[in-house]
């Protein structure tokens, strides 16, 4: 009934205090997913912020963090396994020292199993070349304020969506194509469970 769009939000926090120690944590996500057998978009949005205090000898030491995010992936199927498409990434982190960030990945899929059943289960693996930019909010250990360079990225992603719930599992590779000892592995995931 909503034409294969799908959208969560959720927003959490927790407040923790005492005599010598004070911490504050928010996070709210926002995300809207089409995925049908010629098209998948996902849309996301992400906002995190924290604050600790720390009474020291009637010192009070403050350490804040908050960090902002859009992320896009549009993908056009050209069979019932390969498709081709393109990324977007828009974001900002104070721990990271990232007054702006974005990156445009142009990108190729292969999905495991046939797009016909990818609004329950997908098994995608994800190669990506594009540009990354950043904007840093303070100078790096490598003496930069902003730089931009070519990366390339390799991801694996599974998702299940069940009556009982549902399964997103998230492993992405990359580098810079220039040096590519500048590296980062992640890896992301979560589960529902519907009781």
């Amino acid at each position: 009934k909503w034409n294969s769009w799908v959208f969560k939000t959720s927003f959490n926090g927790y407040l923790n205090g005492e005599q010598a120690y004070k911490t504050t944590y928010l996070n709210g996500n926002l995300s809207a997913n089409r995925v049908t057998k010629d098209w998948k978009i996902n849309l996301r949005a992400r906002y995190n912020y924290s604050i600790e205090k720390f009474d020291i000898d009637d010192d009070i030491i403050e350490s804040e963090n908050n960090s902002t995010s859009f992320s896009s992936l549009i993908v056009k199927s050209i069979s019932d396994h390969w498709s081709y498409g393109g990324s977007f990434y828009l974001g900002s982190s104070s721990y990271s020292n990232l007054d702006l960030s974005s990156n445009i990945m142009p990108r190729i899929e292969y999905d495991l199993f046939p797009y016909s059943e990818s609004t329950r289960k997908q098994l995608r693996l994800l190669y990506s070349i594009g540009y990354s930019y950043a904007n840093y909010t303070d100078t790096t250990i490598y003496n930069k304020t902003k730089e931009g360079h070519f990366q390339q990225s390799f991801s694996v992603a599974y998702e299940v969506v069940q009556k009982w719930g549902s399964i997103d599992v998230n492993a992405e590779y990359s580098n810079y194509m220039h040096d590519w000892s500048k590296n980062n592995l992640s890896i992301y995931g979560f589960m529902d469970l519907r009781i």
